[in-house]
């Protein structure tokens, strides 16, 4: 029987990575059937762009995904290049209905790595279940979160949208 759901935790973990995330990508690829992702790295200090972008590129082999959890918070080598990266990727997750972007307290986010999510969002038809926290993520004004809700707009298949900014530039 092929692996269903798959829950990992690194929280705090000082020795997790870019290579870490590049071999989990990787590894990612021999999971065809996974229905369920998490995916917690909340305060791994060595995690940049590289790695979650290439995560995001081991990610797009999971064409059964439905359910996506993850948890980059004070990852703050997590800026809008890795984000945009990533997202370029998310887009061709088709079967994904549920996502969960648990990215807080990273100060390198802004407008051009949400737009570029928003983007990846519009792209999702069977979306119906959306939780984006940004808070703590102090680059982030009023015209990031526009091109972000502009993406997410275009979801028709979206029933529960939930989104935290708290503490970010917003006016």
């Amino acid at each position: 029987a092929a692996l269903k759901e798959l829950d990992l935790n690194f929280m705090d973990c000082k020795t997790m990575s870019d290579a870490s995330l590049v071999s989990i990508g990787r590894g990612l690829a021999n999971l065809g059937q996974l229905h369920l992702l998490r995916l917690n790295c909340v305060g791994c200090k060595d995690i940049g762009d590289d790695g979650f972008a290439a995560f995001g590129a081991g990610i797009t082999k999971l064409t059964e995904v439905a359910d996506v959890g993850l948890k980059f918070s004070k990852c703050e080598g997590i800026g809008d290049q890795g984000l945009s990266r990533f997202a370029l990727r998310l887009g061709s997750m088709k079967s994904l209905r549920c996502l969960s972007m648990i990215m807080e307290n990273n100060k390198s986010i802004s407008k051009d790595g949400l737009s570029q999510l928003g983007a990846a969002i519009a792209d999702l038809p069977q979306l119906s279940d959306l939780e984006l926290d940004f808070a703590d993520s102090k680059k982030i004004k009023d015209q990031a979160v526009k091109s972000l809700t502009d993406g997410i707009a275009k979801v028709a298949s979206l029933k529960t949208l939930r989104l935290d900014f708290l503490g970010t530039g917003l006016s």
